[in-house]
């Protein structure tokens, strides 16, 4: 499996590029935002890879930042979601914008994107509803993320540790040890109601 080019870009499209590592030419699928910041022809370039592998295909798909490939595969894990659907979707919503749609459930952000029909919107929000981790909708102040790690290191879930860290919160609370004691107060609750 291929994780990772770099070297020299040999040819430049809207969404494809050619890149020489080592006199061989690899045919990468991009964004349209990567394509324009990559550079131009004979710079070096660097990429992550996503190489999809189908009866008869292979297909590379590059990212210039690791975080828009773990969206594209985020999407791409999604049931009926195909490649091309996942690199059209990182290519028309930034990954705040995606995020952010799929915690308020807004299928309208999704109806934007080429190739996204109201089922396959209502999919997405649907499936990785639970996936988006609270942090990435909400960027968390460092007392908040030692207090998820905190619960992390106590055995909760990062999901779980971020809602609870997200209520104690609201709720009032600021410092670590009031975040990480309210937050486990919520835990022990929603555990005893299942």
């Amino acid at each position: 499996m291929i994780h990772h080019l770099r070297g020299k870009l040999l040819k430049k499209q809207p969404t494809f590029v050619v890149v020489d590592c080592g006199g061989v030419g690899f045919g990468v699928h991009v964004s349209p935002k990567d394509a324009e910041r990559i550079g131009g022809l004979g710079t070096e370039v660097a990429l992550h890879i996503y190489m999809h592998l189908t009866e008869g295909d292979a297909r590379l798909f590059g990212f210039l930042d690791e975080q828009d490939m773990r969206y594209f595969l985020l999407l791409f894990g999604v049931d009926r979601v195909g490649p091309k659907t996942a690199m059209a979707v990182v290519s028309v919503l930034p990954r705040e914008t995606f995020f952010s749609a799929v915690s308020s459930k807004d299928s309208a952000a999704l109806l934007r994107v080429p190739g996204i029909g109201q089922k396959t919107a209502e999919r997405i929000l649907f499936e990785l509803r639970e996936k988006i981790p609270v942090s990435a909708v909400t960027p968390m102040a460092p007392v908040d993320s030692q207090a998820v790690d905190a619960l992390i290191s106590l055995g909760f879930d990062r999901r779980s540790a971020e809602k609870a860290v997200a209520g104690a919160r609201q709720s009032g609370a600021a410092t670590l040890e009031s975040l990480v004691t309210a937050s486990l107060r919520r835990l022990g609750t929603s555990a005893g109601s299942n």
